[in-house]
């Protein structure tokens, strides 16, 4: 019965924070994203996907409204500015110009990147075998 008790305290004492376990767990998977991430922009880079992709969506981007859009919000904003810095432009417009890219050319890429993995991983599982 003391072994069983002893267990329990140990078991009980090694998960004592829930939240720090949580944390540890959200962090490794961070890591883990972030390693997976810049592998496979390694690989893209390599291969010259990723240069084509990024040629892609310039050219759908100059298709669209997105281009003006941004263009018109960053000079308003330049306008509002005492003394507007290119830096300070760039950080406010940044994350605009993520969230403004048309839903059709973020599935297009993600469509192509997606492709890439699978040919990627299909080919690296089949030289492991």
């Amino acid at each position: 019965m003391t072994t069983g008790h002893k267990g329990k305290a140990a078991a009980s004492s090694s998960n004592s924070n829930p939240v720090q376990v949580e944390s540890d767990n959200d962090q490794s998977s961070s890591k883990v994203e972030d390693m997976i991430k810049t592998e496979l922009k390694n690989r893209m880079l390599a291969s010259g996907e990723w240069s084509r992709l990024t040629k892609k969506v310039r050219e759908q981007l100059k298709g669209s409204s997105w281009e003006e859009n941004l263009r018109c919000t960053a000079e308003a904003r330049a306008l509002e500015a005492d003394e507007p810095s290119l830096g300070e432009l760039i950080e406010y417009i940044q994350p605009i110009a993520a969230d403004t890219v048309p839903e059709q050319i973020k599935n297009d890429i993600m469509a192509s990147i997606r492709h890439f993995v699978e040919v990627n991983v299909d080919a690296d599982v089949g030289e492991t075998q």
